[in-house]
């Protein structure tokens, strides 16, 4: 995976960090940040866990829920890794 250190979700910057959370978002300090897990390589939950910390960080004001967020990230994902996504 290409080594990123910020990502900007809705005009908000955020520190990307790779470590060993399960993945988090923090949208609502001076220094909004997502944590990645460090070790996560091609494969479909990698691109899960991206895309549902992603979506947390454009959800500025924490509209939807969890199992929103979850469900939305999950149907990306898989649509993405239908249509052949994979790191490389």
């Amino acid at each position: 995976m290409k080594p990123i250190k910020t990502a900007t979700f809705n005009k908000t910057k955020f520190g990307v960090d790779f470590d060993h959370l399960n993945g988090l978002c923090v949208p609502d300090n001076c220094q909004p940040s997502i944590h990645l897990p460090c070790g996560l390589k091609n494969t479909k939950l990698c691109l899960e866990t991206m895309l549902h910390e992603g979506i947390h960080a454009c959800d500025k004001n924490d509209k939807l829920t969890e199992t929103e967020v979850e469900k939305m990230a999950r149907d990306l994902a898989r649509f993405l890794w239908r249509a052949g996504w994979r790191l490389k």
